[in-house]
C-alpha cells in the first residue's frame, strides 16, 4: 500500500511548479507589488495594517474622497489582507495575495469545468490558462 498517490496529484504538482517558475521574479524580490492604473498597497506597515480604513474612502467626481457605503466588496478582502500584513509584512502579504488569487482561480475553474463537462485531462490545461490569464488582474 502506497502512502501517497503521486499520479492522482500530478497535475496539481505541475501547477505548483509552473506557478513558482512563472512568479520567480516576484517571489524573490524584496520590493512591494502594485499596478499603475489603480493603486499600490501602502509600503509602511503602519498604513498597511490600516488598509481596511483606507479602502472605505473612494474617489468619485461628485463626492471626492468621502466615505461610501457600497465598498463591502473591497472591504472584506482588505480586512483579511490587513490582518495578514499585520501578522507578517506588507511585502509577504501582497505576494501571498497574488499566489492565492492564481491558485484559487486554477482550482475553481477546474471544478467548474468538471461540473459543466466531464472530467477530462484537458480541463487541467484550460485551468492553467485561466489561472495565468492577465485579465484576472
Amino acid at each position: 500500500m502506497r502512502l501517497f498517490n503521486f499520479r492522482k496529484y500530478y497535475y496539481h504538482f505541475l501547477f505548483l511548479i509552473v506557478l513558482c517558475i512563472g512568479l520567480r521574479g516576484i517571489l524573490v524580490s524584496d520590493g512591494l507589488l502594485g499596478h499603475n492604473w489603480d493603486f499600490t498597497f501602502p509600503y509602511p506597515k503602519s498604513l498597511f495594517s490600516r488598509i481596511y480604513i483606507l479602502s472605505t474612502y473612494t474617489w468619485l467626481d461628485f463626492n471626492l474622497g468621502s466615505r461610501q457605503t457600497f465598498t463591502l466588496s473591497h472591504l472584506v478582502p482588505n480586512i483579511l489582507l490587513s490582518f495578514i500584513g499585520h501578522a507578517t509584512t506588507p511585502i509577504i502579504a501582497t505576494k501571498l495575495l497574488l499566489v492565492t488569487i492564481i491558485t484559487v482561480s486554477y482550482h475553481s475553474y477546474k471544478k467548474l469545468l468538471d461540473y459543466l463537462v466531464a472530467s477530462y485531462h484537458i480541463n487541467y490545461l484550460t485551468s492553467y490558462l485561466y489561472a495565468f490569464s492577465p485579465f484576472l488582474f
